[in-house]
């Protein structure tokens, strides 16, 4: 359902168009499993990030941070997500040349702080139990040893903290 979307930001030229695309495509992924958000659409929401464009950067960044905090699981695979892809790909907006792109950093960067704590909590548990099961610990056991982040939940879970919140 978003090959669609995915096709038509990499072709639309014009920028009012493209603002309404890039907002629907948020719509259908908050409605799209976590993987696809992460392994689908992101990689168009950070390639708006270079878009000739100011005001298409600056809403990329707003969308990238919305798109992020509906995460609820991550895949194994997307554990270092933050650090080696999402990060440096925003932190060139702290040097972008327009205001308006700055501006928008900065009023999303306590958001995406808290995000990226969640997903480095999230990446140590994952790791914390994927050493447990290669030692032959039952999962259920290893997982209480760590110092925090909640009793149960999913593997690779946000649990019931301070996700999704207001927005503001």
């Amino acid at each position: 359902a978003v090959a669609p979307f995915c096709a038509c930001v990499r072709n639309t030229r014009s920028a009012g168009l493209l603002l309404r695309l890039l907002r629907t495509l948020l719509r259908v992924a908050l409605a799209s499993e976590d993987a696809v958000k992460t392994q689908r659409i992101l990689p168009y929401l950070i390639a708006c990030l270079a878009n000739p464009l100011p005001v298409v950067r600056a809403e990329a960044l707003h969308l990238i941070v919305d798109l992020l905090a509906s995460v609820l699981f991550l895949q194994p695979a997307d554990t270092r997500l933050l650090p080696d892809y999402v990060l440096p790909a925003v932190g060139r907006c702290a040097s972008d040349t327009e205001p308006l792109v700055r501006c928008a950093l900065g009023s999303r960067l306590g958001q995406l702080a808290t995000i990226a704590r969640r997903f480095l909590d999230t990446a140590q548990w994952v790791r914390t139990l994927s050493h447990a099961d290669r030692a032959g610990a039952p999962p259920g056991r290893s997982a209480g040893a760590g110092g925090g982040g909640g009793g149960g939940g999913h593997p690779g879970g946000f649990g019931g903290g301070a996700a999704g919140g207001g927005g503001g």
